[in-house]
């Protein structure tokens, strides 16, 4: 029986349609979003010492992980004393969030906008724009390319946090 001259060329077919549907180019919002847990437990550490506004500007991004491990990483700081009672207000938005469409190692670019004040005054304390890049690892987050980027998006909104508690912790409170 003779070879099919065309059985190479299909099985490459096939190979790129799988890898394809893995690391889907158009991937969507509800896969994006970091998944939260917000049991009861959770819920009671989500109490904040800082007035806190955390909203998004780019499409199909979600900013609830954000805002968790920023509440997170402010009640694990020692800046702001528990009996605060929100003297400051912090209002960060997400300003671009760079996705890739397809890649071995998911890279993730995030731009924020921290502005800091003391509550009830028009003065900010720290107005900066932070720009992270987090990479994932190679296969990082599984095999499907949406939950890839999503563990890079992580990577980058902690990488952002990281830097804006180092600019906070640079204040004299």
């Amino acid at each position: 029986m003779a070879a099919c001259p065309h059985r190479a060329r299909n099985y490459l077919l096939v190979l790129a349609a799988s890898i394809a549907m893995t690391c889907a180019p158009g991937t969507f919002a509800s896969e994006l979003a970091p998944r939260m847990d917000l049991s009861s437990e959770a819920e009671k550490n989500y109490a904040s010492p800082v007035e806190l506004t955390v909203r998004g500007a780019s499409a199909g991004i979600t900013t609830d992980y954000y805002e968790q491990a920023l509440v997170e990483a402010i009640n694990t700081s020692d800046l702001f004393p528990v009996d605060d009672k929100q003297r400051y207000s912090l209002d960060v938005r997400v300003v671009r969030v760079d996705t890739p469409s397809f890649s071995k190692n998911m890279t993730v670019t995030m731009k924020v906008v921290w502005k800091f004040y003391r509550s009830g005054e028009k003065v900010a304390l720290l107005d900066e724009g932070i720009v992270t890049t987090y990479t994932g690892k190679a296969f990082e987050g599984g095999i499907v390319g949406a939950n890839r980027v999503r563990v890079a998006m992580e990577g980058a909104a902690r990488e952002s946090i990281r830097s804006g508690m180092a600019l906070l912790a640079a204040l004299d409170l």
